[in-house]
């Protein structure tokens, strides 16, 4: 085979490499369920052993970390609901006269609606 064919078989491994490599490092920053040093740990394998770290990251680490509840070691939930605010109630009651209007709700339907904003 020619030096052109190897060139572009070279390519063709390398630049899927490189988008995922980049998308890994990226991932592991964007994680919630990973500490600071975790992160760092993780992001500097990969970027020193970059073909080793990207597989034994994506072999190790769990894929379902959106799942991960990230509590305070006393059991409860460190951040409470937030309450809904004035513009959010507002905005969902135009979209429910909006709905009405159009006829996507009937009427009893978009009194039910009404009454559980307004009592929120």
């Amino acid at each position: 085979m020619s030096d052109f064919w190897w060139g572009v078989i070279a390519v063709m491994v390398y630049i899927p490499f490189l988008f995922l490599w980049g998308f890994t490092l990226v991932e592991i920053f964007r994680r919630k369920d990973m500490k600071a040093w975790s992160k760092l740990l993780w992001a500097l394998f990969a970027l020193f052993v970059p073909l080793v770290g990207v597989i034994l990251y994506f072999v190790v680490v769990p894929r379902d970390y959106d799942d991960v509840q990230v509590t305070n070691p006393q059991g409860y939930d460190p951040l409470p609901p937030l309450p809904v605010t004035y513009t959010q109630a507002m905005d969902d009651m135009a979209a429910l006269s909006h709905m009405h209007d159009e006829g996507k709700l009937s009427d009893p339907e978009y009194e039910n609606y009404r009454q559980r904003l307004l009592a929120a």
